[in-house]
């Protein structure tokens, strides 16, 4: 689907060089299919477990962003990782 983008292939060779790489930003429905997740929720790692929450949730405000997502012409944050002692879990 994906592997086959040349575009794609290029972006994530240019990631690379920054130690990163892409994910496709992704929940599930009740059928088990994947769907996309609203602009406003954000995914967050914590205790070894992923949540999704809003984007003002305060859990947020002491763990760090590790994705990101281009809207309305800007990069904005989407994945979180909640730090415990210093380090994201």
């Amino acid at each position: 689907m994906y592997e086959n983008n040349p575009k794609l292939t290029e972006a994530i060779k240019t990631l690379a060089d920054f130690g990163l790489g892409a994910v496709l930003l992704h929940s599930h429905d009740q059928n088990g299919d994947i769907v996309d997740i609203p602009h406003d929720v954000v995914q967050l790692e914590e205790d070894l477990s992923v949540s999704f929450v809003s984007r003002d949730d305060p859990k947020l405000q002491d763990a760090s962003i590790v994705g990101w997502r281009f809207f309305n012409g800007k990069v904005m944050p989407t994945m979180y990782c909640k730090k415990n002692h210093g380090r994201c879990l």
